[in-house]
């Protein structure tokens, strides 16, 4: 019996040496297993984290952006508004000019058909000069377009 127990008890005690070291196995197993979780874990933790400040970094830009394109867009409106006023008052100061101008052609008037030209001369090849609307509008158009580009060149935005 003495040899038995002996026996028993030295099955037991390999019986708990394989059980520690399948122990040992399993938890060396385990924890790498959770390492490699953990190391994956924060490395998408820290992509995630990174996106987002991208994003929260394009967001300020576009912001920012947005602020410009606003103050710029309020300024062209003033220099729009002042140029479209100051090409209207021009305008009335023009159709004055040009109704003076009317009146006073009406006031001259035309030789009568009793004066007698000379022969060399056919009163069908007499021109007077009139200065017709077309070429005042045409000379209005060319100072415009010269005094736009000069006086607006040099704005800056």
């Amino acid at each position: 019996m003495t040899n038995k127990l002996k026996e028993n008890t030295s099955k037991r005690e390999n019986i708990f040496k394989q059980i520690d070291e399948t122990l040992i196995d399993f938890a060396k197993e385990k924890s790498e297993a959770t390492n490699t979780e953990k190391t994956d874990y924060f490395r998408d933790l820290d992509f995630a984290c990174n996106l987002f400040n991208e994003c929260y970094s394009n967001i300020q830009q576009g912001l920012h952006f947005h602020s410009q394109l606003t103050s710029y867009i309020e300024r062209m409106v003033q220099v729009v508004n002042d140029f479209v006023m100051s090409r209207s008052l021009e305008r009335e100061e023009l159709v004055k000019i040009l109704e003076s101008n009317v009146q006073v052609q009406e006031e001259v008037k035309a030789p009568s058909e009793s004066f007698l030209l000379p022969g060399y001369q056919e009163a069908e090849s007499q021109v007077f000069f009139v200065p017709s609307c077309e070429n005042m509008m045409q000379n209005f158009v060319g100072t415009f377009c010269t005094k736009f580009v000069n006086e607006y060149s040099e704005i800056k935005l």
